[in-house]
């Protein structure tokens, strides 16, 4: 497992939180654990600014710490050694440094200024910044480094000719461009001896023209086998330098599991003894097992597999398939909030980076048994009654719909998010074993509530679409938009819900900006109709956190024929005319017209009715989820194991 979770207020050091989350995945079974990237080199700082610098001495105790951890419970860990070259920012650390790179080229994916051109004592500076940091990686009992020569950082903006234009001895051919990589290995080698595990992770593919492809990235890997100093080559893809290369290097849910094992076996084809391990996208343990059964390669990387379940390994080992939590690749509770330069966590796992709290072992037995009430069976609610009665409580859940997962089910039916539906199927599956008393179809009152004589009563009734007409404007505060009443204008749960009909010709009305209105679009797309989207916003996905997800999926429904209508507000909907006016321009009007459906996607509001009827009638009475106040899935998730720990 690979991933970031220190913060800059540790003093750039490893957390005690940090060890926590290894020392977790330790417990949940994982034979070998990759540290999130350590910088090696003060210019590597910036970026994502809140990893560990591994070239300070005072980061020895701290892996002390986390080693210590980890072996308790009989797992493994090394470093990741890692400089970021161009992506480094010294801004973000309030020192303004310039980054180093291989040639002066400027920053694609973090907005850098243009980068200085690496000078050869620059580079052996470097080099040992490698040496330096795994010396401290095996005095703090650290069992084996891994570099991180992949994705588009300095060792790969080196090797790469799109970002290598150098004429010296670290440019042009390909042996001069491998040649900082090797001194690094050999560096490393000589400090830390013979006998202590180093490994290499590389790109096979950086989906960039001009930059590394497979048939390069295969003679490197013969190269660096050749030079008998590597443990094991670990093979990634992707890059920073387009949208495509940066979605491929962390797949989200539109890329099938498993999606870039060609680049493993590719390489592994070549490798006559060196282990090859492969990643992206693999979640099942079924999975993982016939890729090592065909060949593919010899190890299988996992990160938010085992972010979202650190019990993955020990369940598929005792057969407990159906009860292990499926990562969904959705990026909302680990990238987004990482890029956003937050603490890492999880939609489905509220205990990762929370595990000192909230992790394995910390659920204890209610101290008295409670009859309680769950009303919504919507994420939120399920979530809750699973965490009650594993505590002792006696739990019964209503649902007003006969299937259970609220909104989530709705939004899993558009291909956009479809494994969405893990969720829901994790949720129900223990709420069953567990043996919560499930009530679908069925909508109950206050009154229906109480003479049931509940000790607590946990109301998880969600959101609905507002249909007020009051539509944001971002420069003019807001507009009251005229004829909602219509029949022709609908809601997006309306869609989803299959509950109207819709015409050829589709408006969206955007004042949402996020997955609701993208997941819609290309549920209308996919149905063979004609879209258009009209947004106050610059995009229709500009709050879909995850950066690289928020363009990627805006281009996905262009590239299926949406019409996007920026920058424009809605003033009247009558009959099948949309009257708009630019958001800038508020006085110059224009005029949609023959749209046959129109979809208002501007906002939802809380369904709590019920939870003020209760309340002052039950003593112990709670809400969650979007009955609070509509939020995103984890917001959800989280309040439900909060409650169903306080109950």
């Amino acid at each position: 497992a690979k991933i970031y979770e220190d913060r800059i207020d540790n003093g750039a050091l490893t957390s005690e939180r940090n060890a926590y989350y290894h020392a977790e995945r330790a417990k949940g079974g994982a034979g070998l654990i990759i540290m999130e990237y350590q910088m090696v080199h003060p210019t590597s700082t910036g970026g994502l600014f809140h990893l560990s610098q591994a070239w300070r001495s005072e980061i020895v105790p701290r892996y002390r710490m986390v080693a210590h951890m980890v072996h308790e419970h009989g797992g493994l860990i090394f470093s990741q050694l890692c400089h970021t070259g161009i992506h480094a920012s010294g801004s973000q650390i309030d020192d303004y440094h310039a980054s180093w790179a291989p040639s002066q080229i400027w920053g694609l994916s973090f907005d850098t200024p243009a980068a200085k051109e690496m000078e050869l004592e620059d580079i052996k500076e470097v080099v040992n910044g490698f040496r330096i940091s795994a010396k401290h990686a095996k005095e703090g009992g650290l069992d084996g480094v891994e570099i991180h020569a992949a994705h588009s950082y300095l060792l790969a903006q080196f090797l790469s000719p799109l970002t290598n234009k150098r004429k010296d001895e670290y440019g042009d051919s390909l042996e001069n461009r491998l040649r900082i990589m090797l001194e690094v290995i050999d560096a490393i080698r000589k400090e830390v001896g013979d006998h202590y595990p180093v490994g290499i992770r590389i790109s096979a593919e950086e989906f960039t023209p001009g930059g590394l492809n497979l048939d390069t990235m295969t003679e490197v890997a013969k190269r660096l086998e050749d030079a008998g100093q590597l443990d094991y080559i670990s093979v990634s893809q992707g890059a920073y330098w387009t949208l495509e290369a940066s979605n491929a290097m962390i797949p989200g849910m539109s890329y099938p599991p498993g999606s870039f094992l060609h680049n493993a076996a590719g390489i592994k084809k070549v490798i006559k003894k060196l282990p090859i391990v492969c990643v992206g996208r693999i979640k099942d343990p079924e999975h993982a097992e016939k890729i090592l059964e065909d060949g593919l390669a010899d190890m299988i990387g996992m990160c938010r597999a085992l972010i979202c379940d650190p019990e993955l390994p020990n369940k598929a080992r005792e057969g407990r398939l159906e009860d292990i939590r499926h990562c969904m690749a959705c990026q909302q509770g680990c990238l987004a909030r990482i890029n956003a330069g937050l603490s890492l966590t999880c939609v489905q796992n509220p205990a990762a980076g929370r595990e000192k709290r909230l992790g394995l072992g910390t659920l204890k037995p209610a101290d008295r048994k409670k009859k309680v009430i769950v009303v919504g069976g919507g994420i939120s609610g399920l979530k809750a009654a699973e965490i009650a009665a594993r505590r002792g409580h006696n739990v019964y859940l209503y649902e007003k719909e006969k299937d259970l997962g609220g909104q989530i089910r709705l939004a899993a039916k558009t291909s956009t998010r479809k494994e969405l539906e893990e969720i829901i199927r994790y949720l129900i599956v223990q709420v069953n074993k567990i043996k919560v008393n499930i009530r679908t179809g069925t909508e109950v009152t206050a009154e229906i509530i109480l003479k049931e004589s509940p000790e607590a009563v946990v109301v998880a009734t969600g959101s609905a679409p507002v249909r007020d007409g009051m539509f944001y404007q971002k420069s003019y505060g807001h507009t009251l938009v005229k004829g909602l009443d219509q029949e022709n204008v609908v809601t997006l749960w309306e869609v989803l819900g299959e509950k109207v009909q819709i015409g050829k010709r589709v408006a969206i009305v955007d004042g949402e900006a996020n997955w609701r209105t993208l997941s819609v679009a290309e549920y209308l797309l996919d149905s063979g109709k004609e879209v258009e989207i009209i947004t106050h916003y610059a995009s229709p996905s500009q709050f879909i956190t995850y950066l690289a997800d928020r363009l990627f999926y805006a281009r996905r429904i262009s590239k299926k024929g949406a019409k996007i209508i920026p920058g424009t507000e809605v003033r009247e909907i009558t009959g099948n005319t949309i009257i708009t006016f630019p958001s800038s321009q508020p006085n110059r009007e224009g005029k949609i017209e023959g749209i046959d459906t129109i979809v208002w996607a501007a906002g939802v509001k809380s369904n709590d009715a019920l939870y003020f009827d209760l309340k002052a009638k039950v003593k112990e009475l709670y809400r969650v989820g979007d009955c609070v106040a509509p939020r995103a899935m984890e917001h959800a998730i989280w309040e439900g194991e909060e409650i169903g720990r306080a109950l």
